[in-house]
């Protein structure tokens, strides 16, 4: 029988039952004597603290080896010791403190310290500790997840609406004529939608940003994202020497659309003649190539739009997006963060005659076709 503060005798548990529960704790858990002694820790706290009970216990949590300092890293002064507060008969709630373990490492904690009584008298002291400089890492890991949640949604927001607007296109004009063939670009816009939830959702579990990489033609891959962008009567060009990269296909594709939607979106009303091997979708004026790079490997994606703000000279696509003059959204942060996941280098510059002219340059991984 141990008796209260008040004196009233309380019926407590086995000595087992309280030594397993001490040991098992989640929690770290340091006992001291009247003195501030340390007479026991459990399993926990040499865990936390990297040295084992032997070399803790006898030592004092008054030893100056602690150096403890509050919030603020001010020496901690006596009077908000949470172990001088508890042997004096008050406990402290929530401390903040920090201290210099055995390991010669400084760590912040959370402390909740309360005295112990036998017979209405103070005999000892137990704290326990929370490491708070381990939450403050949970709670970054928390916060990047939630970023880059966040950046999924807006990337899925962004890149469904090409896709979903020509199903609803073709959709309105198979009701219009008839003409069931429609559909098929329907079903089209539905799988390239079902591939980008998929694939983005897969590498946002991975926390990965780009996924299994392949050998990929440009060529295609060029194609495929026009025919799933909105180019009303846009035309393109696709160079037949484009060979082939090493890239995950989804995101390729997924930077073509962007850029092309740049492209479309932001484009002048220029004419250019076309070549024999382009590819049309329109009679219109607006006109986009993708060509091999003509200095080094990679490849390249020009319009004769009206250029983009601010670039008068070749200049790093993460250098122009930093800048103010740079105002084109998402999309191109999108084509950056596909460059990048491939290791490639992108550059934009101004396009002869007018227009952007953007390069990427992906070292030793595209083949070129013979």
């Amino acid at each position: 029988m141990i008796s209260g503060r008040d004196g009233e005798n309380q019926v407590t548990p086995s000595t087992d039952l309280l030594y397993g529960v001490f040991e098992t704790s989640p929690v770290s858990l340091v006992v001291t004597d009247r003195a501030g002694t340390i007479t026991d820790v459990n399993e926990r706290t040499e865990q936390l603290l990297g040295v084992p009970t032997s070399t803790l216990v006898g030592e004092s949590v008054f030893d100056q080896q602690w150096d403890a300092k509050d919030a603020d890293g001010r020496p901690l002064s006596e009077s908000y010791n949470p172990f001088v507060r508890a042997l004096g008969g008050k406990a402290t709630d929530g401390q903040e403190l920090s201290l210099v373990l055995p390991t010669g490492r400084r760590v912040a904690f959370r402390v909740n310290c309360a005295p112990v009584y036998d017979d209405g008298r103070v005999v000892a002291a137990v704290a326990a500790f929370e490491d708070l400089t381990a939450a403050g890492l949970r709670e970054q890991e928390l916060s990047a997840k939630n970023r880059q949640l966040e950046a999924l949604a807006s990337v899925l927001s962004h890149d469904l609406r090409n896709p979903l607007a020509i199903a609803r296109g073709y959709l309105d004009l198979a009701a219009e004529t008839g003409d069931l063939a429609h559909l098929d670009r329907v079903a089209g816009a539905h799988e390239r939608m079902e591939e980008l939830i998929d694939s983005l959702l897969l590498l946002a579990r991975r926390g990965k940003a780009i996924g299994r990489r392949e050998p990929v033609s440009l060529a295609d891959a060029a194609r495929t994202a026009w025919a799933t962008v909105e180019t009303g009567t846009a035309t393109l060009t696709v160079d037949e020497d484009l060979g082939t990269v090493a890239a995950d296909r989804v995101r390729l594709q997924q930077l073509f659309e962007n850029l092309f939607r740049n492209s479309v979106e932001h484009g002048s009303t220029s004419s250019r003649t076309q070549s024999g091997d382009s590819v049309e979708h329109g009679d219109g004026d607006s006109h986009v190539t993708v060509a091999p790079s003509e200095t080094t490997t990679g490849f390249t994606v020009s319009d004769d739009g009206a250029g983009l703000p601010g670039v008068a000279d070749r200049i790093p696509l993460d250098a122009y997006l930093e800048t103010g003059e740079s105002a084109t959204g998402l999309g191109l942060k999108i084509v950056l963060a596909v460059s990048e996941g491939h290791g490639w280098q992108a550059s934009v510059a101004p396009a002869s005659g007018g227009g952007a002219h953007f390069e990427f340059l992906t070292g030793d991984a595209v083949a070129v076709t013979e």
